[in-house]
Order: C-alpha cells, then sequence, then structure tokens
C-alpha cells in the first residue's frame, strides 16, 4: 500500500517483524481515547502501511481520520475520509455529526468532502438495511442466550434445547431471506449497505456445507471488491475446508481435543500461519488461542 501523506515513522517498525497490524491498532485506539492524537496518528498511519490496502477495514481508515482531526489536520484526515468513504457505507450525515471533526469543519477540505458523500448518499438502500438488521438481529438472538448459559455455566440442558430448537427456526427463515438476496441481487456492496452486509455472511457461516460452497464464490469476489472483509471470509475459508477433511489456512477454527480440552484443529504449513494472518490484518495466532483458552 502506498500513502503519499507524510509522517513520522515509530523508530525501527519497518525492521521488526514481531508487530502486527492488530497490535498496532490497539495501540492507536489507546492513545486516542488518552487524547494523545500526535502518537495515535503515527500508530494508526504505521498499522495502515503493515498490510495491503485491500485487507484495511473503512472503520480503521474512518478512526485514522478521526485522529489527524483532532489535530487539526485538515488535509490528511481528509485523505483518509476519502478513502473510508470509497469503501461504501460511511453517510454524510455520519460525518457531519461526529464531533471529532469539528475542528476541521471551517475548511474548504472538508466543504468539498461532505458534497462528495452526499451525492454518494443517494445509492444507500434503507430498506435493504433494515431488512439486514432484522435478520441480524434474529442470527444472534438465543445464540446470546446460550453463549449467556454457558459463560454462567448454567447446566439446564431443557433450557438450552429449547434455546437451540428456536435459533434454528430462526436460522431457517434467515437462510430463505438470504439466498432470495443473494440469488436475486448478488452480494450487495458497502456503497448501498455499508457494513449491514456482513450479516449475508453470518446467515451462510451458519448453515450447512453444501450452502456454503455454494456462495462461497460470491464471498471471495465481494472480499477481493473490498465489499466484505477478508478477516470475516478466513472463517468461512477455514470452516470448508475442516468440514471436508483438509487442514486450515488461517487458524481461525477451534475444535475439541480426546480429554475435552479446546485445541486448535489442524493448520495448512502452520510455519507460516502468522505470516498469513498477518498479511489480512490478524492477530498472531498465540493471542488468538489464549482469548479461547487453547493451549498450542
Amino acid at each position: 500500500m502506498k500513502i503519499i501523506v507524510s509522517f513520522i515513522p515509530l523508530l525501527g517498525f519497518i525492521a521488526c517483524s514481531a508487530q502486527n497490524f492488530k497490535a498496532f491498532i490497539n495501540k492507536a485506539d489507546s492513545l486516542y481515547a488518552a487524547k494523545n492524537f500526535s502518537k495515535s496518528s503515527e500508530y494508526y498511519v504505521d498499522a495502515l502501511e503493515l498490510i495491503d490496502e485491500k485487507y484495511v477495514e473503512p472503520i480503521e481508515l474512518f478512526n485514522t481520520a478521526k485522529s489527524f482531526a483532532m489535530l487539526g489536520e485538515a488535509s490528511k484526515s481528509v485523505f483518509y475520509l476519502r478513502k473510508a468513504i470509497g469503501r461504501g457505507g460511511l453517510t454524510s450525515a455520519r460525518l457531519q455529526e461526529t464531533s471529532d471533526f469539528k475542528l476541521i469543519q471551517p475548511t474548504n477540505q472538508w466543504k468539498s468532502l461532505i458534497k462528495e458523500a452526499k451525492r454518494i448518499d443517494k445509492d444507500i438502500d434503507s430498506a435493504l438495511i433494515a431488512k439486514l438488521q432484522t435478520i441480524g438481529i434474529n442470527d444472534q438472538l438465543y445464540r446470546k442466550k446460550i453463549d449467556s448459559l454457558y459463560l454462567n455455566k448454567i447446566k439446564n440442558n431443557e433450557i438450552k434445547r429449547s434455546y437451540f430448537k428456536q435459533q434454528d427456526f430462526l436460522d431457517s427463515i434467515n437462510l430463505f431471506q438470504v439466498k432470495g438476496i443473494l440469488d436475486s441481487q448478488g452480494f450487495p456492496s458497502r456503497r448501498i449497505v455499508g457494513r449491514h452486509n456482513t450479516v449475508l455472511f453470518y446467515v451462510i457461516q451458519h448453515a450447512n456445507l453444501e450452502i456454503q460452497e455454494k456462495y462461497y464464490p460470491k464471498f471471495e469476489e465481494a472480499a477481493n471488491a473490498g465489499n466484505l472483509s477478508w478477516r470475516v471470509l478466513c472463517l468461512m475459508t477455514d470452516r470448508i475446508r475442516m468440514r471436508k477433511g483438509l487442514k486450515q489456512i488461517y487458524g481461525t477454527q477451534i475444535t475439541s481435543g480426546k480429554d475435552g480440552e479446546s485445541i486448535l484443529y489442524d493448520v495448512e504449513d502452520y510455519d507460516n500461519l502468522d505470516k498469513r494472518r498477518q498479511e489480512i490484518g490478524l492477530e498472531p495466532i498465540k493471542d488468538y488461542a489464549k482469548f479461547f483458552g487453547v493451549k498450542l
């Protein structure tokens, strides 16, 4: 990725292969929260240099723009906002209601950007967004309740069976609607529905192998076009391979070992796993495993 905005790089970060995109973004977020906007801007830009631009999410560009705006650097802020707007889902209303841009709102660069955003607003499909929001709520409704039972160590099998049954029913309705959308109009771009299109992916992710394989090419095409996160697509990539008895590529799938403990499902070319994860902006596998309580 080539960035034309000048900045002061963090000392030695390019040479330090142990650094990772997720760590830089997290550091930038914490510095921003601490109102250290100069340093947060450096970390955001350094993070964006670590991975190919096609793997960068609009929210990461948006947060970078906010950081520069808080420094009053209109040109750099608008530079990243234009990139974020180009990815879709960023409306003129959201830009104008975000107080972080207050310092640069009087500038000509900002006024020009708002005009550009308003032109793109015309492409937004509000009806489809509302439909996707409902599907998303139903997709997680009983899954959240099931997760709560496990987290709170509540061993009531009758309640669990009831939740699973009700979620299965909602999944069948969601799948019917999602297949209708994908079959009739393909995968909707972020330009018309923003990140709400990810709901379509998760419904198919919860479906059977045959359905996943049928729609995977649409998701891959969407990711290549910048309409779906590669960090999301890799979940289905690994799940399909696992269901077919193949080794996973990105290390996202966890299974149970002989003693019931959580283990990482077999990985293809494990020695280069972190390299593949780094390329699309995922944290190192040791951090991922630690989060899920998996021993490597």
